[in-house]
């Protein structure tokens, strides 16, 4: 393709000024800041337009840098050139983003508007992007080093690799990756390690208790045996049913003594627990429905397209109203933007039930002083201290039964007592022999241990039904790391797999190359060290060396060796425009010689356009 001529209406310092370019070289040559980059930059955005502006502070993006300050709502140019396609007029204005920029291309035979092309312009004509443009073609003042991307990787590898193969390379290496994240979260989730630290410590416990259980059992039996003792050497009461019924009251009294002080633990044990619980209970259900909420709007996402559209209809409305002169497609252009800008209105206001929603979701966390990231541990601390009162309750609930079951038998035991003997039963304790009432503190202890003995053999009970749960769920846990192991085991090798097949592919594209490199660098230097290109179109020494020390002239040197190779070697569909924008600034006479030769070579094929500040470069 040639570049033929181009109007600059204003860009940058460059204002008003027309242009003429020559079939195989043209060279412009000015003094510094005379805007002969500016120029080279113009050339490449009536092309690749420009991009956005940048949001950091310390880079301003080509949009900023070459916006004018005097023009306002001039800004751009049209440029005229000539491809296999025809002859073609490209008009641009820009504006403060991309979606404001207008783009237009003419017949410049006819002067009609031509689809020839879209607003794509430079990927279409040239099938690379503006980042390998870039890389090749357009040799911008001190930005000579290049690198390799997908884009060139595809174009260097036409007929093994395409564009497609690269992008689809990509996709199926993200969706490996986002597919490994989901594993590695569903791992964490399993929680195993913290189920075997719970089952060793439930071990634990159970093993406490049926140490516990152990004592209470000698305790017992060397209780039983002081009562044998004191039966066999002393004489006890003749009246065996008076005994009896003593023994009952006090066996019956020692139960409800002891079962009033489990209520009295157990009630303070509750308080504790409640006292300990983070949360109103309202608040606690509201916060574990919504933990998972997240600000993120997506009706504002929507609503913003609309409105982005809706301007984008109106604008091409108007434009239509001066390029075609037909109302009927304003018209048409302008109802379809009211339909979006009322489309946009109305997932706008859906927006705002979320933010509330997520509001008051955030003022409850500022209520308890938390983080959204902090939610889970002390919601699960208080599920677990719930869970506990939950058992305290169940312990008042048994002991208050207890309670009221032994006074209802020590009623009756008193009544049937006072019935058969007349008197009350604690009259009896005057005659009572002294080896009776030891018997009789010994078989109390004998109950309140067997009353322990009860619970701890209710505790392992309990321990082991929790063990045997947890070892099912621990099981089923593992077998579950297990398949996911091997899952993502499989996933990574077919990502090496992926990886080494790509690179194995790319290899084939080093050696042509290397030997186009070659053919240029041996015109500039016959007798210097050999230099080699690796997969990533980096530049070595043979000994595999950086060429980064090199002097700032044969760095430059080697840098444009490599550019004259890529051009010859990427661009399938049409021969482009080569921009030097003063690349020779770094070079001797000898190699400044040899350059003006490889141009008069490279201008036999290529429409060479060079800028210069030096004559002695022309």
């Amino acid at each position: 393709m040639k570049l033929i001529s181009c109007h600059i209406d204003s860009f940058g310092k460059l204002k008003n000024v027309d242009i003429n370019f020559d079939d195989n070289l043209s060279v412009f040559y000015q003094k510094n800041g005379s805007g002969k980059t500016t120029l080279s930059q113009f050339i490449k955005a009536m092309f690749y337009s420009l991009p956005a502006v940048s949001r950091k502070a310390n880079q301003k993006s080509e949009r900023t840098l070459y916006k004018p300050f005097d023009s306002e709502g001039k800004f751009g140019g049209r440029l005229v050139f000539s491809c296999e396609k025809g002859k073609f007029i490209v008009v641009r204005k820009f504006g403060n983003s991309p979606t404001l920029d207008e783009f237009a291309l003419f017949d410049a035979k006819t002067n009609l508007v031509s689809k020839a092309f879209s607003q794509d312009l430079g990927e279409e004509l040239f099938g690379v992007g503006r980042e390998t443009f870039e890389s090749s073609t357009f040799f911008g003042q001190q930005k000579l080093e290049s690198g390799i991307n997908d884009d060139i990787r595809a174009s260097l590898s036409t007929g093994v690799l395409s564009g497609d193969d690269i992008d689809n390379f990509d996709k199926a290496q993200d969706k490996i990756s986002k597919k490994l994240k989901e594993f590695r979260s569903e791992l964490r989730s399993l929680n195993t390690e913290q189920m075997e630290r719970n089952l060793r410590n439930l071990e634990m416990q159970q093993e406490e208790e049926k140490e516990e259980l152990k004592k209470v059992n000698n305790q017992i039996e060397e209780l039983n045996q002081q009562i044998s003792l004191f039966e066999s050497t002393t004489k006890v009461d003749e009246n065996k049913n008076v005994s009896e019924f003593k023994n009952k009251e006090i066996a019956l009294n020692a139960l409800i003594e002891q079962d009033n002080n489990r209520l009295k633990e157990s009630y303070e044990k509750k308080q504790l627990l409640e006292n300990s619980k983070r949360f109103s209970e309202q608040d606690y259900y509201y916060l574990k429905t919504n933990k998972s909420q997240k600000p993120v709007n997506n009706f504002l996402t929507v609503a913003v397209m609309f409105f982005v559209l809706a301007l984008i209809f109106a604008v091409s409305g108007i434009v239509c109203v001066f390029v075609l002169n037909n109302v009927v497609p304003t018209v048409i252009l302008l109802i379809v933007g009211v339909v979006c800008l009322v489309c946009g209105f109305l997932f706008y206001a859906k927006t705002k039930g979320d933010k509330t929603s997520f509001g008051e979701f955030q003022s409850v966390l500022k209520k308890y002083d938390l983080i959204q990231s902090q939610l889970e541990e002390v919601l699960h601390q208080q599920e677990k201290t719930m869970a506990e009162i939950k058992f305290v309750e169940e312990e008042i609930k048994q002991n208050l039964t207890s309670v009221e079951k032994n006074n209802f038998e020590l009623s009756n035991l008193k009544k049937s007592f006072l019935q058969k003997f007349g008197c009350d039963l604690n009259d009896y304790e005057k005659n009572a022999f002294s080896s009776q009432n030891k018997i009789s503190e010994t078989e109390k202890n004998i109950v309140m241990l067997k009353t322990d003995k009860k619970h701890i053999i209710s505790n392992i009970d309990k321990i082991e039904e929790k063990i045997f749960e947890l070892n099912d769920s621990l099981q089923e846990n593992k077998q579950k790391e297990h398949e996911i192991d091997q899952k993502m085991e499989v996933l990574n090798k077919v990502s090496m797999f992926l990886t080494y097949s790509r690179d194995n592919i790319s290899n084939r594209y080093i050696e042509p190359v290397s030997e186009k490199f070659e053919n240029y660098y041996k015109q500039f230097v016959q007798n210097g060290e050999n230099i080699i290109i690796d997969t990533n179109l980096d530049l070595k020494f043979g000994d595999f060396k950086e060429v980064d020390y090199l002097s700032a002239g044969l760095l430059d040197l080697v840098y444009i060796c490599k550019r004259f190779a890529l051009v010859e070697l990427i661009f399938k569909k049409e021969k482009p425009f080569i921009i030097l924008d003063d690349p020779f600034a770094n070079f001797d006479d000898e190699k400044l010689k040899t350059a003006k030769n490889i141009i008069e070579q490279l201008k036999l094929n290529y429409q060479i356009v060079l800028f210069t500040c030096q004559k002695n470069k022309i």
